[in-house]
């Protein structure tokens, strides 16, 4: 029989990186009670199970001192009740200014899923200058490198308070311009649209 060679192309999700930029947003640490000194730590996503490392947070947050914050996003009514009293629960919200702001803030963003096909809310805390960690298990480990942030290879909570301690030392600065650099020379909806009409060209 006659062998078929496929080509596939992969097209990452278009990030708008002139609504996720870095923005200068104390004024939301201060809303939340949270000192500037303070090392935050953030989750985002639209529906928080075990199988997202919900757990893992509060693992993570037993183990850092008071110097820690940890915020997470998306949480529903009855999660959000029987939260760990170290940690900030909001609901999710389809306001894309309150999470720009919230990325912005953010010293460090964790991806603690291990079934991401591609991680949009990584990339889109990368636009906004945020390093990120993620597990080299899933898709995110295409999009993050150690410019960006760090890669889990193992898993536990160990392996997390490592690469936030690497996060730490060298400053949210040290990432923040490779981090929306990134984003905007592989994973913008311009460079997207590009991809798109690149691949239905080659098919006609």
């Amino acid at each position: 029989y006659m062998k078929l060679m496929t080509k596939v192309s992969t097209i990452y999700n278009g990030i708008d990186t002139d609504v996720f930029c870095p923005q200068v947003v104390t004024s939301i640490r201060k809303r939340l009670g949270i000192d500037e000194n303070v090392f935050v730590i953030l989750g985002v996503a639209s529906v928080w199970d075990d199988r997202k490392g919900l757990n893992l947070f509060t693992e993570i947050i037993k183990k850092l001192n008071f110097m820690h914050k940890v915020i997470l996003v998306g949480l529903n009514k009855e999660q959000l009740n029987n939260l760990d009293p170290q940690i900030i629960g909001l609901p999710r919200t389809d306001n894309l200014q309150q999470l720009v702001e919230l990325y912005s803030c953010a010293d460090v963003y964790i991806n603690a899923s291990k079934e991401e096909t591609f991680g949009l809310t990584t990339a889109e805390a990368m636009a906004c200058g945020t390093p990120v960690i993620v597990y080299n298990s899933t898709a995110c480990s295409e999009i993050v490198n150690e410019r960006t942030g760090c890669i889990i290879h193992g898993e536990g909570v160990g392996s997390v308070i490592k690469a936030i301690n690497t996060i730490k030392t060298y400053g949210k600065l040290y990432y923040t311009a490779n981090c929306t650099k990134q984003v905007k020379e592989k994973f913008s909806k311009e460079i997207m649209l590009k991809n798109y009409i690149h691949l239905y060209r080659s098919l006609l």
